[in-house]
């Protein structure tokens, strides 16, 4: 098994998220995969509304062929409430989603107040493009959420369909991939300097 390899299978299964979805790419290495990869993510610039029932299924983000883009925090998002709450977690997905595909991950590591899960996300995304890698995918959508509050938190419960996801770690390495899978996840999230931040993103399983 390569170094790089290792590293990422360390990082996997130490991260909070302890999923197939990452986990599975330190063993799914094949070189000239016959698919076509996967386009890669464009992450919608805006979330749809979401109403304040408590439970509902929302939108996932959308894809497309052209450059990434850094989505752009909504105006949902904003205040104190479970609603806004939610809006967040649909913008936090987004920014995972154009980390993963771009390296550049200041905004995903701003959205994240203490989460280690949330930044080996982040050290996997960096170390795959700066050793001149890349990734495609479609990326996860959100397919359901709820939400409620706990004291002066929010936690978060996500159904993700992620899309397969066709990894070249550097300009020498094999491609690899990882196939498409269904995730429930927790995320936990609080008020930090006038918005929200995510302190926990790990499996319900």
């Amino acid at each position: 098994m390569s170094q790089h390899s290792r590293r990422r299978r360390a990082l996997a299964t130490g991260t909070a998220v302890g999923i197939g979805w990452l986990g599975s790419l330190s063993v799914a290495a094949c070189s000239g995969d016959p698919d076509q990869p996967a386009a890669s993510v464009t992450p919608a610039a805006s979330t749809p509304s979401v109403p304040g029932d408590g439970t509902e299924p929302v939108q996932g983000p959308s894809a497309g062929t052209s450059e990434p883009r850094e989505p752009v925090l909504p105006a949902a998002a904003w205040g104190d409430s479970v609603r806004s709450a939610k809006a967040f977690v649909e913008y936090y997905i987004d920014l995972l989603n154009y980390a993963m595909v771009s390296g550049d991950t200041e905004a995903f590591r701003a959205a994240s107040s203490n989460c280690e899960g949330c930044d080996r996300y982040a050290e996997l995304f960096e170390q795959t493009h700066e050793g001149g890698g890349e990734a495609q995918t479609k990326g996860w959508a959100i397919t359901y959420t709820s939400a409620h509050s706990v004291r002066k938190s929010v936690v978060a419960l996500v159904e993700i369909d992620a899309a397969r996801l066709v990894l070249k770690p550097s300009n020498n390495s094999a491609i690899e991939t990882s196939p498409s899978e269904s995730y429930s996840l927790k995320i936990d999230l609080k008020r930090t300097s006038g918005t929200w931040s995510v302190t926990n993103l790990g499996s319900t399983s």
